[in-house]
């Protein structure tokens, strides 16, 4: 099993995907808990979307209100006058969507529409991607 870490307590570095075989103790230092192997010591990658959030922009993940980190490539539906944006390719009372603050929302209006709009790759078995 593999576990996201970084180098420093603050997760602002790199992730690094550690495995936990490679592991001799687990320890908890200044409030924090910590990876010891036999070289280095890694900081468990805390899940809290503010710090998760700098390590996916580069994913096309933004952030659209407080509660959201939405991989805007996915986006399949906006529906401007509720603030929000689908992922299904056919809506149904099941399909999953994320909300969109109003101060986000005019931000990115564009940047969805030009997305929603863009054609869709086909795969090797004439699939959409």
């Amino acid at each position: 099993m593999k576990y996201p870490v970084t180098h420093d307590p603050d997760n602002n570095g790199r992730v690094i995907m550690l495995d936990i075989e490679d592991i001799v103790k687990i320890e908890v230092h200044n409030r924090s808990v910590t990876f010891h192997t036999t070289e280095e010591v890694y900081y468990p990658l805390a899940w809290n979307i503010s710090t998760l959030e700098p390590h996916v922009l580069e994913h096309g993940f933004q952030r659209l209100d407080r509660n959201n980190l939405v991989n805007m490539n996915k986006i399949t539906h906006f529906d401007e006058e509720r603030a929000l944006v689908f992922f299904d390719a056919e809506l149904t009372n099941k399909s999953k969507f994320a909300t969109i603050s109003n101060r986000e929302k005019n931000k990115v209006k564009k940047d969805i529409i030009e997305i929603i709009q863009k054609p869709k790759k086909l795969t090797d078995d004439g699939f959409n991607m």
